[in-house]
């Protein structure tokens, strides 16, 4: 090829690269969020101890405010904010420059790795339900006081607040929350397990899922009631004791089961209302999925 020839290919190869990239990419979805860890419609933030930033980048014009209803924040109208929010689930309004407008979900969390995996379970536990066990602190319960005491027989089974601690309107509330949660993700269920205690009794009774087989252990007891301390391996061996194939298990019980446990730095403070997620692998054992903090069943 001489010169001429091999000028004239490189102008032509020149003028159909300049063609070919003014062309629209067909597969370059529009109004979309490019930040890093923004994954199946949530957008996850590192928290950390001071304030720290949230950026929100997209690839078309749009606009941030507060959502309302439900948990938000102020926002600058271009995505940026300075904020000394806690771990959580959160909402912000975005309007796109083409009108449309979305609710976006902002998780914080110390463990981003760990609540994406989480998430992404509850979203897909209808199809893949297989080994998955729900673990959640007893809901809210604030009136009276465990009394403690060995004359009483069984105190502490007493749904009177005079003898232990009992569920308040809160923990009520929050346990329909997370029945609802339940029953959006169509979650299918194999049994409930439940500590001997009124308030962890009393959760399963609030979530109201119809026709779920709930058993009563004492392993799980709160300390109060159980001399056993820590309890974490008597927990790994309910999940075994009662797992059933493509099918969930759901436990309440009290703080105990955390204590001492290797997953504690990832669900702390777990508060009451919390839970985790375990998984039953093929050998038998648990391992840790994720935590599942109240605030997280407003996702769904």
């Amino acid at each position: 090829m001489n010169l001429q020839n091999s000028f004239k290919l490189i102008i032509g190869l020149l003028f159909l690269g300049q063609l070919m990239s003014c062309q629209p990419d067909a597969e370059a979805p529009s109004n979309t969020i490019l930040s890093e860890n923004y994954q199946d419609g949530i957008f996850y933030q590192q928290y950390a101890e001071d304030a720290y930033e949230i950026e929100i980048r997209t690839n078309a014009p749009a606009t941030f405010s507060r959502a309302s209803p439900g948990p938000t924040f102020d926002i600058d109208p271009s995505g940026k904010t300075l904020v000394t929010l806690e771990p959580g689930a959160y909402f912000v309004e975005l309007e796109w420059e083409d009108g449309t407008k979305e609710r976006l979900p902002i998780v914080i969390t110390k463990f981003i790795p760990e609540a994406k995996n989480a998430i992404s379970a509850m979203k897909n536990m209808s199809n893949d339900p297989d080994g998955y066990v729900l673990i959640f602190r007893h809901a809210d319960s604030r009136d009276g006081e465990d009394i403690r005491d060995d004359n009483i027989p069984e105190w502490w089974k007493s749904c009177d607040p005079a003898l232990a601690r009992q569920m308040n309107d809160r923990g009520k509330q929050n346990s329909k929350r997370i029945g609802d949660g339940i029953r959006n993700l169509n979650i299918p269920l194999n049994k409930g397990v439940s500590s001997e205690f009124c308030r962890a009794r009393q959760t399963f009774e609030y979530m109201e899922l119809d026709n779920l087989q709930v058993i009563i252990d004492a392993r799980l007891n709160h300390e109060n009631a159980n001399p056993k301390r820590p309890i974490f391996g008597d927990l790994n061996n309910i999940i075994s004791e009662n797992y059933e194939p493509n099918k969930v298990l759901l436990i309440v019980g009290h703080f105990n089961m955390m204590e001492q446990s290797p997953y504690l730095p990832y669900v702390e403070p777990f508060s009451m209302s919390d839970g985790l997620m375990m998984k039953r692998n093929s050998d038998g054992t648990q391992k840790f999925v994720g935590y599942i903090p109240l605030s997280y069943w407003n996702l769904f």
